[in-house]
């Protein structure tokens, strides 16, 4: 089970539209997104991301060993509220 509730992280990220795609990849949760003037940072910070990357479009957030399951949980959220 993750740590960090999906409805959570997506409103972080600025909500369902804003979020294009998300996948895991080890350690990181790789989150393309529409508008990253929408992501409220300090907010992941508080919700125990312990490091943020911009990459264009992409966000890399370093969530440790449970980036798999909080990915997993967000796409589940995502296609449930899409």
């Amino acid at each position: 089970m993750p740590s960090i509730e999906p409805e959570a992280l997506v409103a972080a990220l600025g909500g369902p539209d804003n979020v294009s795609s998300v996948r895991s990849c080890v350690t990181r949760i790789h989150v393309r997104l529409s508008d990253a003037e929408l992501v409220k940072k300090p907010l992941l910070k508080d919700y125990g991301i312990s490091v943020v990357l911009e990459t264009g479009d992409e966000l890399q957030l370093i969530a440790g060993a449970t980036a798999e399951s909080i990915a997993a949980a967000v796409n589940d959220y995502l296609g449930d509220n899409s």
